[in-house]
């Protein structure tokens, strides 16, 4: 439950936490962002 809180008090482990969470990273031309996560959100339709 805390690491889907992201609720760690060490800053060190967070930010590793995330960087092994988050797979790629996308700029557009126009500035939109888009980001590609290691894993698919239990929280969305037929997932």
């Amino acid at each position: 439950m805390k690491f889907a809180a992201l609720d760690v008090n060490n800053e060190e482990i967070l930010r590793d936490m995330i960087h092994k969470m988050i797979n790629r990273v996308d700029v557009d031309e126009d500035g939109s962002i888009e980001i590609s996560y290691n894993f698919q959100n239990p929280l969305k339709q037929g997932a």
